[in-house]
C-alpha cells in the first residue's frame, strides 16, 4: 500500500483524524498535479485517492485481524483505543462484505465465522514466523513514498 495510505490510517487510529486528512487532502493535490493532462483532474484524482485510502484501510484491518491479531489482542486488553480499532477492523470489513454478497447466513455468525478464518490463518503465519525465525511476513511492505523519504 501507498506509505501515506499508512500514515493517514496511522493517523486516525491514534486519534488524530483531522490531520489524517490533511495528509489525505495532499494525496488528492500531488495526484492532481500529476494528472494535470487529464480532463477533469481535480476530480478524477479525488476518487482515486479516495479509493486508494480507502482500500489502504481495509488492508490495514485484513492485516490486524489476520496476521496480527495476537499483538492486537494483547494491546487490547490495556487500551481502550486498541480495543476500538480491533472490534472495528473485525466488523466493519465483515458487515461490509456481508451487505455487498448476502451470505445465507446471518451478518453475526457470518462475522464470528471470519473471525474464525482470520484467526487460523494468522495461527498459521505465526507458526511460520516461529519456524523461520523471521518476521518478514509481519511487516507490511509500503510503496509510494517520495525518493527523498526513501
Amino acid at each position: 500500500m501507498s506509505g501515506f495510505s499508512a500514515v493517514i490510517w496511522a493517523l486516525i487510529v491514534a486519534g488524530f483524524p483531522g490531520i489524517g486528512a490533511l495528509v489525505g487532502f495532499g494525496t488528492v493535490v500531488a495526484l492532481a498535479r500529476k494528472l494535470r493532462a487529464t480532463q477533469d483532474a481535480p476530480r478524477e484524482a479525488l476518487r482515486l485517492a479516495g479509493l486508494g485510502n480507502l482500500h489502504a484501510g481495509r488492508s490495514i484491518a485484513s492485516a490486524i485481524t489476520r496476521v496480527w491479531w495476537p499483538l492486537a489482542v494483547v494491546l487490547a486488553l490495556v487500551s481502550r483505543r486498541a480495543r476500538v480499532v480491533l472490534l472495528a477492523s473485525a466488523v466493519i470489513p465483515s458487515m461490509y462484505e456481508w451487505w455487498k454478497n448476502r451470505p445465507s447466513i446471518d451478518p453475526l455468525r457470518y462475522t464470528a465465522l471470519r473471525a474464525l478464518d482470520d484467526g487460523a490463518y494468522g495461527v498459521g503465519v505465526w507458526k511460520g514466523v516461529l519456524r523461520e525465525k523471521s518476521a518478514d511476513a509481519l511487516i507490511p511492505d509500503l510503496t509510494s513514498w517520495p525518493k527523498s523519504a526513501r
